[in-house]
């Protein structure tokens, strides 16, 4: 890779990676990165990502997977403890990633494979779609759309069970067991344990770290109708922990009634995405953002770039800077939900005006010649929604501390 290397070319280099304790009970460890040069920004790409995979990936004996090139139709890639063969995904191609992974299971006779897919958004090259992982997701970055510009749908893990082997067996139970009562013991661990990720939006309300009408408002008194605690009081039904984890931030769903009525249990929409779809918009439907964050798991498209996009029409258009007519119609009044689940579908399949939000806030800005100063991006992508004017040092950590752009989680900045 250089400088000059076109993040879409066969010659990009894709990278799925697990870490030295991942396989192990230590806490937390069973995470993997996807990493490759970013489609989005034209640097270093990176993505985090939890559930099941990595961990099924190092019981086949690999400790990653190192991809080039690209394949002329569809395929998937299926790794076992006896070695990795390449399989046609033709009748894979334009599904959601829900329905891919069902299939990729049954077709392996094993609901215990696991799965890493893209789904329509990164089939058609959506700058920021994700790679999803059974309902977890690898989502900054567009690894997805590296994915997609190598014609591979899908790659499926199922490994032998073997023991997590460390050089110092005793030492190591050792560490296991006093890192698992520091996590277990931990106040956060109770509290993202109980209400989610989200457990801290009202207080990020009061302290104006909360982004609100696109980063525009300090405070909205409508914060705890999509808070944590109302979720969990109203649509969780369940905690549904990654490998390894005993904290359990990750939830289940449900929605029983009304228009945005769920088909039983789904995968509860993170505090980033409950932000995006949420404040930024002033929609305080909580039940639209669990149909919003479905739809994006499904399309494979990331919720934090994909929601700030749609934030900044909502702005654009509330302002007077664009018009209905520069957006198929559309019209993204402050607080209305039907427009943003539109424009959902339309950046997957890159329809109309969806072609070009596929393209991220920068490419709008671009075009209907908006100052930098009002987009809300640093190296072209969204800025997670942590409001550096609430906690100054995380300006730094979006500038400065991630070599992939901006990133809350890479540093202590966040505490200043």
């Amino acid at each position: 890779l250089n400088r000059d290397t076109d993040p879409l070319s066969p010659e990009n280099v894709l990278m799925f990676m697990t870490g030295v304790f991942c396989g192990s009970n230590l806490a937390t460890s069973g995470r993997f990165v996807v990493c490759s040069k970013s489609p989005y920004t034209g640097i270093w790409g990176e993505s985090n990502c939890g559930g099941f995979f990595g961990p099924e990936l190092r019981k086949t004996g690999y400790d990653g997977i190192i991809i080039n090139g690209a394949s002329d139709k569809p395929v998937f890639l299926e790794i076992t403890e006896n070695g990795a063969e390449i399989k046609d995904a033709s009748d894979l191609w334009s599904k959601g990633t829900l329905e891919t992974t069902d299939i990729l299971k049954k077709k392996s006779g094993s609901d215990l494979t696991r799965v890493v897919c893209i789904g329509p958004a990164g089939e058609n090259l959506v700058k920021y779609a994700i790679i999803a992982s059974e309902e977890k997701a690898a989502g900054r970055t567009g690894m997805g759309a590296v994915m997609g510009s190598k014609k591979l749908k899908a790659i499926t893990v199922r490994g032998k069970k073997v023991a997590y082997e460390p050089a110092n067996p005793e030492g190591f139970k050792e560490i296991v067991k006093t890192s698992n009562e520091k996590v277990q013991s931990a106040f956060l661990t109770q509290i993202l344990g109980s209400l989610g990720t989200a457990c801290a939006l009202d207080s990020y309300n009061v302290s104006g770290e909360l982004p609100i009408k696109y980063w525009t408002q300090a405070q909205w008194g409508d914060s705890y109708n999509i808070s944590g605690s109302t979720a969990a009081e109203k649509i969780f039904t369940k905690s549904y922990p990654c490998f390894a984890c005993p904290i359990g931030c990750a939830k289940k769903a449900e929605v029983k009634e009304g228009e945005y009525k769920t088909d039983g249990e789904i995968e509860a929409p993170e505090y980033e995405t409950i932000a995006g779809f949420g404040s930024m918009i002033l929609n305080s439907n909580l039940e639209s953002i669990v149909k919003a964050n479905y739809l994006c798991n499904d399309y494979g498209i990331d919720t934090i770039s994909g929601s700030s996009t749609i934030a900044f029409v909502y702005y654009l258009f509330n302002e007077g800077k664009i018009k209905a007519d520069d957006i198929d119609g559309l019209e993204p009044k402050w607080g209305e939900v039907k427009p943003m689940l539109e424009m959902i579908k339309k950046i997957s399949m890159r329809e109309g005006i969806g072609d070009l939000l596929a393209e991220g806030s920068d490419a709008i800005g671009n075009k209907f010649n908006i100052s930098k100063d009002e987009i809300a991006t640093v190296y072209g992508m969204e800025v997670p929604y942590h409001d550096s004017r609430a906690v100054f040092g995380m300006a730094i950590t979006y500038g400065l501390a991630s070599p992939r752009g901006p990133c809350h989680t890479s540093s202590d900045m966040y505490n200043l």
